[in-house]
């Protein structure tokens, strides 16, 4: 009865998630660490994840927890980016090599680490797709965190009495419960101002680790200043949430879909994203003297990471809605197979943190 829920519920998420990694990873747990950068009235999102493994494992018991025996080290780095606004998410791309975004004098600049000491500008037009090499370079890595932290405007909220505080804005704590790793999340609460609102974010910078009863220890990354240890049933989705002053909207933008070997407490899992599409991020053309505006719509076509690249090809946006029922057959189809081939499964009650 179990795999045949289980294998429906994989159908349903491949139908309805934009994007399932076509990657799959194993480790003894997941690493996560999520980061904004708000604008005026959109933002970026950086959602780090890697695999950890388990070193040092000297006589195993195996009727243990590995995390009481071994050393845990992660076995790579890599940084998914998000586009928020108001309609939603959008994937961006994937990137193995440090990136960062952040508003300056009305504009997005993207950071890209040319080697531990220089790092290279970009001004980014999310609405046209497309970013502009700057003749700029940021030598050193103090004054590169203090140009981050010059443009970056964050709010910090307090849980009080049942409702979550961010200065003149007061949002019911029970809002944020469902979407929550954990509830003392809501003491850490972060929020960047959006024109009249803010994007909130949990501080999602843990190490995620498998136990042998199936439920995972969830503890805060050694370098992260905000220290919250406990136990999850499962992973749920990371979310952000949007206040407009009135209404608290999620947004689960990222989910794991896993397998688990508890005797050896080891997942195999892929990545899915639910995303309203994907930005293609290209350099941006040359514009003559005597033309319009050059626009590189968002496209809400799927994606198609390849690995080692930060680039996302997308289809295009006026592409004939009636053929994306046999589209969505034939991914589903194919995603399938290659999944239950390799004894994919995911877990029924993570489902309960979608709204």
């Amino acid at each position: 009865m179990y795999k045949k829920v289980a294998s429906a519920i994989v159908v349903f998420l491949f139908l309805f998630s934009s994007y399932t990694s076509a990657y799959q990873w194993s480790g003894g747990g997941i690493a996560f660490r999520l980061s904004v950068s708000g604008g005026k009235s959109d933002a970026f999102i950086l959602l780090s994840t890697y695999p950890l493994d388990y070193v040092q494992c000297l006589d195993v018991n195996w009727s243990e927890d590995l995390a009481s025996q071994c050393s845990v080290t992660p076995s790579f780095y890599q940084t998914y980016v998000f586009y928020f606004n108001h309609s939603g998410i959008f994937l961006v791309g994937r990137y193995l090599d440090p990136v960062w975004f952040f508003y300056s004098n009305r504009s997005w600049i993207m950071v890209r680490t040319k080697d531990y000491k220089h790092r290279i500008l970009y001004r980014v037009v999310p609405s046209k797709g497309c970013y502009v090499p700057l003749n700029r370079t940021i030598i050193g890595q103090g004054k590169f965190e203090e140009i981050i932290r010059r443009s970056t405007v964050k709010i910090g909220g307090r849980a009080e009495n049942g409702t979550v505080i961010f200065k003149n804005w007061s949002i019911p704590a029970r809002q944020f419960r469902p979407y929550l790793w954990l509830n003392k999340e809501l003491h850490h609460l972060t929020a960047v101002p959006l024109e009249g609102g803010l994007l909130i974010y949990p501080p999602t910078n843990y190490w995620v680790l498998l136990r042998k009863n199936g439920s995972f220890t969830l503890f805060s990354h050694p370098s992260s200043e905000i220290y919250i240890n406990g136990t999850l049933p499962y992973l749920k989705p990371v979310t952000v949430f949007l206040y407009d002053g009135k209404t608290l909207r999620a947004f689960p933008f990222y989910h794991v879909i896993y397998e688990a070997d508890l005797k050896r407490q080891t997942l195999r899992y892929v990545e899915g994203f639910c995303v309203r599409g994907n930005i293609n991020l290209t350099p941006c053309p040359a514009v003559p003297a005597n033309s319009t505006t050059i626009t590189t719509p968002i496209s809400s076509a799927g994606t198609n990471i390849s690995s080692g690249e930060t680039n996302i090809t997308a289809g295009p946006q006026n592409r004939h809605r009636e053929n994306w029922p046999w589209i969505l057959i034939v991914l589903v189809i194919i995603g399938w197979l290659l999944f239950k081939r390799s004894g994919g499964k995911t877990n029924p009650s993570g489902l309960s943190a979608f709204p």
